[in-house]
């Protein structure tokens, strides 16, 4: 996820297809097996009322019917991004690219991921629930501190908390002698 969300929904009806933002652009469609003229393409920017939303639709009025459509079902980005998960999880796809996100107020991630998880736009822990486990890496690397960080019971690749200080990943460190820390 680039400092964004973007998602597809059906033309017809209000489905989210699938979040570009958690996986990439080119997996929406492959994943689907839809045909791209049935799709409208949308992207969110920012935690905003609706501002930074955009809807691509080659009839301007079916894009902004759908715009407003969107923001009656999610009247916070925070609640597509979790409906996003959700779908992504349930698919399995095995990672979840969360990088752009700045805060995890509202987030609501599943209770395993498979592959890597990336919050490496996240510089404090307030209000992250991590899940018990992730299968692949665990990027932290925008943390400034380990104040209220729960980690996973388990990770199998590396977990990154790089902006932290020396102290505080030797504290970890000698809390969790199991983890790969960087």
């Amino acid at each position: 996820m680039c400092e964004f969300v973007s998602f597809r929904t059906y033309r017809k009806r209000l489905k989210i297809v699938l979040g570009a933002g958690l996986t990439s652009h080119g997996d929406i469609d492959r994943i689907n097996k839809v045909e791209q003229d049935t799709i409208s393409e949308c992207e969110w920017i920012a935690d905003d009322k609706g501002e930074t939303l955009t809807v691509r639709d080659t009839d301007k009025e079916r894009a902004e019917k759908r715009k407003q459509e969107i923001l009656k079902a999610y009247p916070k980005r925070i609640k597509l991004i979790n409906e996003l998960i959700e779908i992504q999880n349930k698919r399995g796809s095995g990672y979840l690219d969360l990088r752009g996100l700045t805060t995890a107020a509202g987030l609501q991630l599943p209770s395993s991921v498979g592959g890597w998880l990336d919050l490496r736009g996240l510089t404090t822990a307030d209000g992250l629930q991590l899940p018990s486990s992730v299968g692949g890496y665990l990027d932290l690397r925008g943390l400034t501190t380990a104040d209220g960080l729960q980690l996973p019971s388990s990770v199998g690749g590396y977990l990154d908390l790089s902006r932290l200080t020396s102290e505080q990943k030797d504290k970890i460190k000698k809390e969790r002698p199991d983890l790969k820390i960087c």
